[in-house]
């Protein structure tokens, strides 16, 4: 039965062996060419929202990744804002004494959009980079914020008076952290009947003299209180005197948590110090009606500036360059009286009872000349409400990732070529496929025909739906062979 067979053709061979050489070959050197996980890890921490025309505060390291951990690296670090391949804005980080670089970038006004950070180092003779999405307009959502990591007994809680005191009596905490070691300044709200307070009872610590703050001094205005934290617990009960004879008091549970640096404002400066024995500098963040608005290291001889434009300002000094958890953290608004403090949207939120009494046009405060009814010592107390809480810095972007996920990886052009080889390969081989199945139909009917008659020939007549299906199979193989070689820069 010689005469059944269908004739090889040359051009089958070529299909046969030559393609998949080559499939495999392409395969195999783009495997090969593969750069392996990232050694040098830059990391980013920037705003992901920013205003035109206003600094954009960044901080960035450099590690080397090995088996063990990752080893900090001193590398320049540059960083320039893009929109697509166009360079807004550039700036070469400072060296911090803390960790890393710092500095900021100026979007221009006017930009607005989309846009890329781009920051890029080399260390040696390989250069890291990372890539950083912000968007630039005239409104940029503020800073997320949340309260200390403490717990129960360490939190802020105000327990109920007793006795006949003035119609308010609360204490709060200078920066909303009394951590021992260190002193913890308080300011005490007497309301009316005007009265003296005094610290009694207290536990965790010990009473720092202050001669407001010793029963003697009848005010309704905010008297300045302190101890001394000697525990990772404190309360205090304060005592209101009238005449020497105490009329009431009320128990407080003050802030507490990990160590916060100490940190300490006047009318124009701050200077920062970490509360234990070691000396050494703290990162200072700037926060500006809510947004992050400036990064820099500052020394604990050093003092820094502050701002003065009118609004709410947040400062934080923290030691740990990644987080905000334990930074110490105080708030101001440059030449804001009571009154504009107490109409500031965020103490919608604080629900401060002073700031409720000046809207509602009921606040008194005696004798008004003193220096407990000051705007300055009214401001504090208003603003030691927000201390509790810190706002959290963003967290880092790293390149390494992004290098290991395929993001701008330089080998990911070579991928496309060596997959559409690959798939161009497989259809040839899948029209190949369809060509010879059809062709040996064709050479079948043509028997049938000549065996069974013309008849017999129509009713076999079919279409031949396996032979595309064939082809069909051989094409998914090589486009899952394709799609692996494009996945090496995405997994």
């Amino acid at each position: 039965m010689r005469w059944l067979s269908i004739p090889a053709e040359r051009g089958d061979l070529w299909i046969r062996l030559l393609i998949p050489a080559a499939v495999g070959m392409i395969f195999l050197a783009v495997l090969l060419a593969e750069r392996g996980p990232a050694t040098i890890d830059l990391q980013l921490i920037a705003p992901r929202e920013a205003l035109s025309g206003v600094t954009i505060p960044l901080r960035a390291y450099v590690f080397e990744l090995g088996d063990g951990n990752p080893v900090a690296l001193d590398a320049s670090i540059t960083v320039a804002l893009k929109r697509g391949s166009d360079v807004l804005a550039t700036t070469t980080l400072d060296p911090s004494s803390v960790f890393g670089r710092e500095g900021g970038l100026i979007a221009p006004e006017g930009t607005e959009g989309e846009l890329m950070l781009w920051a890029s180092a080399m260390v040696g003779e390989e250069q890291a980079a990372v890539a950083r999405e912000i968007t630039i307009g005239p409104e940029a959502s503020e800073t997320g914020r949340r309260g200390r990591l403490q717990t129960d007994l360490q939190r802020y809680t105000l327990f109920p008076p007793s006795g006949d005191p003035p119609d308010a009596l609360e204490a709060r905490a200078l920066g909303g952290d009394c951590s021992a070691p260190g002193p913890c300044e308080l300011r005490v709200w007497v309301g009316e009947p005007p009265a003296g307070v005094a610290l009694v009872d207290v536990e965790g610590g010990t009473v720092a003299p202050r001669p407001e703050c010793n029963g003697q001094v009848e005010t309704s205005g905010v008297v300045r209180c302190a101890i001394e934290t000697t525990n990772n617990e404190a309360t205090i009960t304060v005592a209101a005197y009238r005449g020497q004879v105490e009329v009431g008091r009320r128990r407080i549970q003050l802030p507490m948590g990990l160590a916060a640096p100490e940190l300490t404002l006047d009318s124009s400066s701050l200077r920062v110090r970490r509360r234990h024995e070691e000396e050494g500098a703290l990162i200072v963040d700037l926060f500006y009606e809510g947004r992050w608005q400036g990064t820099a290291t500052l020394e604990p001889e050093d003092s820094q500036a502050l701002p003065p434009f009118p609004g709410l300002w947040r400062v934080q000094a923290r030691a740990d360059a990644f987080g905000s958890d334990h930074a110490a953290t105080r708030l101001f608004m440059p030449n804001a009286t009571p009154a504009q403090i107490a109409q500031h949207p965020r103490q919608n939120e604080w629900l401060d009872p002073m700031a409720l009494a000046h809207r509602r046009g009921e606040f008194r405060c005696e004798p008004a000349d003193s220096l407990m009814c000051s705007d300055a010592r009214l401001a504090e107390f208003m603003l030691a409400a927000g201390e509790l809480e810190v706002a959290v810095v963003p967290s880092a972007t790293s390149g390494a990732a992004q290098v290991n996920a395929g993001l701008h990886d330089t080998h990911q052009d070579r991928r496309g070529w060596a997959a559409l080889l690959i798939a161009l390969a497989g259809f040839f081989v899948a029209m190949v496929v369809i060509r010879r199945g059809l062709q040996a139909t064709q050479e079948a009917r043509r028997i049938i025909a000549i065996s069974e008659g013309e008849a017999r020939l129509t009713e076999n007549e079919r279409p031949p739906w396996g032979i595309y299906a064939s082809a069909g199979f051989v094409m998914t193989v090589f486009g899952t062979v394709a799609l692996m070689v494009l996945s090496r820069g995405c997994l």
